[in-house]
Order: C-alpha cells, then sequence, then structure tokens
C-alpha cells in the first residue's frame, strides 16, 4: 500500500471533514487573522502582545504624529455600533468577567473592558486613546479566538468582524511599520 505524499496535504479540506459547510471564501478573512495578528505581534509588539505593550507602542506611534485620526474613526462607529450600549453585541462576549473565570482573567478582562467602555462613550477621545481602545478591541478578539470555545460551526458568522479587525490592525501596522521592500 503506497503512502500518501505528506508535502500533499489539503488542511482546509481536511477540515472540511469535520465542518462540511465550511467554504473557503466564508473562511478567507478568518484564516488570514492568524497571519495579520502573527505580524502585528511580531512588528509592532516585539513578539508578545499584552495590555501594556500595545498602549506603549500606540503613544510612541501618536508622538511619532504616525497616528491620522480619519485613519480610525470608521472602525469605532463600527464598534460603537457593534459592542456599544445599542450595539447587537455586548461587551461581555468580548471581555468577560463571569465567575467561571480566574481571578486574574477576570480582572485583566474588567480593566480591557473599562478601558473600551470608556473611550466608546467619550465624545471625541484623544487620538491616542481611540487607537488604543480599537487595538485593545483586536486583542479581545484574538484571545476569545485563540482561547475561547468558540464553536467553528460559527465563525462563518463572525467573517464581516474579522475583516474589520484585519483591515484595523493593517491601517496600524502600515501606519507604524510599513512593508519593507
Amino acid at each position: 500500500m503506497t503512502q500518501p505524499d505528506p508535502t500533499n496535504f489539503d488542511s482546509f479540506e481536511w477540515v472540511r471533514h469535520y465542518f462540511p459547510h465550511l467554504n473557503h471564501q466564508q473562511m478567507d478573512s478568518i484564516l488570514s487573522f492568524s497571519l495579520i495578528w502573527n505580524l502585528f505581534e511580531a512588528r509592532i509588539c516585539d513578539k508578545f502582545a499584552s495590555v501594556r505593550r500595545i498602549r506603549e507602542k500606540v503613544d510612541r506611534a501618536d508622538r511619532s504624529g504616525s497616528l491620522l485620526r480619519d485613519s480610525y474613526e470608521q472602525y469605532l462607529n463600527y464598534f460603537r455600533n457593534r459592542y456599544g450600549p445599542t450595539g447587537a453585541g455586548a461587551l461581555d462576549e468580548l471581555a468577560p468577567t463571569g465567575p467561571e473565570l480566574s481571578r486574574n482573567v477576570r480582572e485583566a478582562n474588567a480593566t480591557v473592558r473599562a478601558e473600551i467602555e470608556r473611550v466608546f462613550q467619550d465624545s471625541h477621545p484623544s487620538t491616542a486613546d481611540l487607537v488604543n481602545a480599537l487595538l485593545l478591541v483586536a486583542y479581545r478578539i484574538r484571545n476569545n479566538f485563540f482561547h475561547g470555545s468558540k464553536n467553528v460551526q460559527n465563525l462563518p458568522r463572525q467573517a464581516e468582524l474579522f475583516r474589520v479587525v484585519n483591515n484595523l490592525l493593517a491601517t496600524f501596522i502600515d501606519a507604524v511599520n510599513p512593508p519593507r521592500r
């Protein structure tokens, strides 16, 4: 019996054995997120993203004049609509603080949640605060995606969210650390 060629493996087709309803087009933004996040973490966060490091990098970019407020307003509006008081989602989805979580995770989520809420409720936050809150949203989405209990069957409904987050991260990366030629 001939063994299959290990270099000829279609990972998406293998995944479809378990989730036959998925198609590559639906999943493109979700699959791309891991690469874009990796680039953000490597180029921007010195290979380790954290709440503190994201804030430091945003403040540095702000001081250098790299942040153009107009580039981020659309993301603020999108996430305010999604996670704000009248949005379809809730900050509970983004940064849960329930008793089932460890004390450290609850406290970290509460801190991130408070910062995001503060900026979302402010009618004119500073550019640095705005960008920081948006990147904290991306950071929470990353944590929920890689460490949360995501139901793969529901991921196609998240494609738009991942497209927006990918675009946000690309906007920040391009502003702060454009591609090397």
